[in-house]
């Protein structure tokens, strides 16, 4: 297990990070998932041990966060509830950055800009430098369970990623990822 995966919150000691369907309200567990790793991404940073937050905790510091972020929030044709979620990737993980800053940690914003080719060299690069990486991948909904959804990237292992989404540590494959979606987004907060 990297340095990185002991760092994520285990809520209750158990869940490897959070999951968007403890939030209360049904649009909150819709598009709660950009929320949802960006309070994995506080939690790993703000306590550099590794923490296990309980449920409730961790979830206000989620609340917080999703009123920081700001979901946009209105009518969907592709979605069972009536928001587009966090989809301005560069403004949620500036966010995120400026949420930590209030909190006693700096970091900078870094977005991949490459091509899918180099993807999986910017994402080892990140993880050696012990920064997870967020990932975004839009694409057709049903087509994956993954398209439209914020990931949090905590590991590899050959061609798979270890990634932190519904409360579960899970490995997929990089290349499905990509070959299901349209378009992935990637970015991470770095040292300055």
């Amino acid at each position: 297990m990297s340095t990185i995966e002991k760092r994520i919150p285990r809520i209750d000691a158990k869940e490897y990070g959070g999951n968007q369907a403890w939030f209360s309200r049904e649009i909150e567990q819709g598009d709660g998932c950009g929320v949802i790793a960006a309070t994995n991404l506080f939690y790993h940073y703000r306590y550099p041990q590794g923490s296990a937050p309980k449920r409730e905790e961790y979830l206000q510091v989620a609340r917080e966060l999703y009123v920081y972020l700001k979901p946009l929030h209105f009518w969907n044709l592709f979605s069972p509830v009536n928001s587009y979620g966090l989809p301005f990737f560069a403004k949620t993980l500036d966010r995120t950055r400026r949420y930590l800053f209030q909190h006693g940690v700096i970091r900078e914003v870094e977005i991949f800009r490459g091509r899918k080719t180099t993807m999986e060299l910017y994402i080892r690069r990140s993880l050696r430098e012990e920064d997870p990486v967020l990932l975004l991948t839009m694409g057709i909904p049903g087509k994956s369970p993954f398209n439209n959804h914020y990931l949090l990237v905590t590991g590899m292992e050959e061609d798979r990623l270890i990634v932190s989404t519904w409360g579960q540590r899970q490995e997929l494959s990089l290349k499905k990822l990509l070959k299901d979606a349209w378009r992935v987004r990637l970015g991470r907060l770095k040292e300055r």
